[in-house]
């Protein structure tokens, strides 16, 4: 579909014919349509997999929540003189001074 319109495009440069343009208008609105048919196949099977393991404890929602930890988890912190350290033990005495 791609190569066709790239072709034509040229032509319709090169020559501004209506018949060019009407042929690229065409071509460009079927590529339009064959991506958003592929694009709304993709979400509807996304949104089914989730319906379906919506309730369930697997390795779907293992994923999320590791994300989700890691994410949330201190692993360095820089310290009143400036340097940083990575420490779990001293970044747990950090906030406990702190708070």
């Amino acid at each position: 579909m791609t190569t066709l319109v790239e072709p034509i495009a040229m032509l319709h440069k090169w020559t501004q014919q209506e018949a060019h343009y009407r042929t690229l208008l065409t071509l460009r609105r079927q590529l339009t349509d064959l991506i958003a048919r592929k694009h709304h196949r993709t979400i509807q099977r996304s949104k089914a997999f989730f319906y379906i393991h919506a309730n369930k404890g697997g390795r779907l929602l293992a994923r999320m929540l590791r994300n989700q930890q890691a994410s949330a988890q201190v692993s360095a912190l820089r310290t009143a003189r400036g340097s940083t350290t990575q420490f779990p033990k001293e970044i747990a005495n950090k906030f406990r001074t702190y708070y």
